[in-house]
């Protein structure tokens, strides 16, 4: 299962990322299902409010701060060596749909834990 959450910095942030909350998704999506090779039903892909209180007034005037937080998380570690390629993947399909009017950080991330599966039948 891989787990995508998407986190706006600021409220204008937010507010972009509102318009355009379909086309990250997308993308998102596609290049898990491609790279990782994951399954469409094993993956969810999250959208969050901001949350920041406040800015880190240092990293804010040095132009640090990106408008998005992408985390991606997955227990499935046999695909950490496909960590790099995936994030490759999503900031050239980034770059091609948004250019440089969303700046955002990627961060791959691999728990160790045992698997569930939820049984609704």
């Amino acid at each position: 299962m891989s787990y995508i959450h998407i986190y706006p910095t600021s409220e204008d942030a937010e507010n972009s990322l509102l318009i355009v909350i379909e086309a990250i998704q997308l993308i998102l999506r596609t290049c898990v299902r491609e790279i990782w090779e994951v399954p469409e039903n094993d993956i969810i892909v999250m959208a969050h409010r901001n949350t920041v209180l406040a800015q880190d007034p240092i990293a804010e005037k040095a132009g640090a701060v990106p408008d998005l937080i992408i985390k991606i998380n997955t227990s499935d570690t046999k695909l950490q060596h496909r960590a790099e390629q995936l994030r490759d993947r999503i900031v050239k399909a980034w770059k091609i749909l948004f250019g440089t009017t969303h700046p955002m950080e990627v961060w791959i991330g691999f728990f160790h834990t045992w698997g569930c599966t939820i049984d609704f039948a």
